[in-house]
């Protein structure tokens, strides 16, 4: 055989089939590995929404240890007036390392709208260990503009709702909405330590609830503006269950028409919360709706079995 001849085979490339198959092995390869890779990737995300709750319970503890209560759900000084005041989030902003857009903040006037720059500023600044990594939709607000949470103050077991109370006057409202909190957030609340008597472990303090894939109801991040007195808007607080019925923790969908009613998450399966003692659990959307319901108040007196 010539040494052309021999030159010649060894330069053979592959052949169409040759070629196919190993286009076909590469396919298949890559469907394997891209489930886990989305599925580690996601286990990140995970991992980083439980220590966004474990800063929040630290921040929120913190708070206490310097003002010996919790920061208020919401402030108001109007019950039945139109103006949005400031949310827990926006007292525990020094607490999670932002001192400085805490510090340019005017308490004494409405959070929105927003009557000077300062202020305005700061809803349009979004806040990272306020939203959930998994979350695929994290921006502004589609219709304000303002920057968005994904994490709730848990107002208890029933209360606030997107209902108004059956009252009309400033101090009726104030009593008939005051008396069914037993949650940790609501109104102008000042809740102390010493107040949840059913126990840390066995009280829900903040938990998940994403804006809609829209964002057209509004929640915002850093000073979380909400008045949900009597417009029922809960921005920044939310009950277990509402004035229609309809809350507690499910999943959440484009079939969902009102996502705003209820607790749930981006994750798979159900949604992390934030208990009075600093841990972070990942609650089922099959768990029991009456233990949801124990867990959500403070003083409630009820038997929770474990969960």
């Amino acid at each position: 055989m010539s040494a052309y001849r021999r030159h010649h085979r060894f330069r053979r490339g592959f052949t169409l089939i040759e070629l196919l198959v190993v286009i076909a092995i590469m396919t298949i390869l890559i469907a394997l590995l891209l489930p886990a890779v989305q599925q580690a990737r996601e286990t990140a995300r995970r991992t980083q929404c439980q220590n966004n709750l474990k800063q929040i319970g630290l921040a929120l503890h913190n708070y206490h240890d310097a003002h010996r209560v919790m920061p208020p759900g919401t402030t108001h000084d109007r019950w039945m007036g139109g103006s949005s005041f400031w949310s827990w989030m926006a007292f525990s902003l020094p607490l999670i390392e932002r001192p400085a857009l805490y510090d340019s903040l005017d308490f004494t006037t409405e959070s929105w709208p927003a009557p000077n720059t300062a202020n305005a500023k700061v809803l349009f600044t979004r806040v990272s260990v306020f939203e959930c990594p998994s979350d695929p939709f994290l921006r502004f607000n589609a219709t304000s503009g303002h920057a968005v949470t994904d994490y709730l103050g848990s107002a208890g077991s029933f209360g606030i709702g997107f209902a108004a109370p059956t009252v009309t006057d400033d101090e009726s409202c104030k009593s008939q909405i005051t008396r069914k909190q037993r949650g940790m957030f609501y109104g102008n609340s000042r809740i102390k330590l010493s107040q949840v008597v059913d126990g840390t472990s066995n009280t829900l303090f903040v938990g998940e609830r994403p804006p809609s894939e829209d964002a057209s109801w509004g929640r915002w991040s850093g000073p979380g503006a909400t008045n949900w007195c009597p417009a029922g808007f809960a921005d920044v607080v939310l009950t277990s269950n509402d004035f229609f019925g309809i809350g507690g923790l499910k999943p959440s969908g484009p079939s969902d028409p009102r996502p705003e009613h209820h607790w749930w998450s981006h994750h798979s399966g159900g949604a992390h919360f934030l208990l009075v003692d600093g841990s972070v659990r990942f609650l089922s959307y099959s768990m029991d709706h009456e233990l949801l319901m124990a867990l959500s108040t403070r003083q409630g007196s009820e038997t929770v079995d474990e969960f």
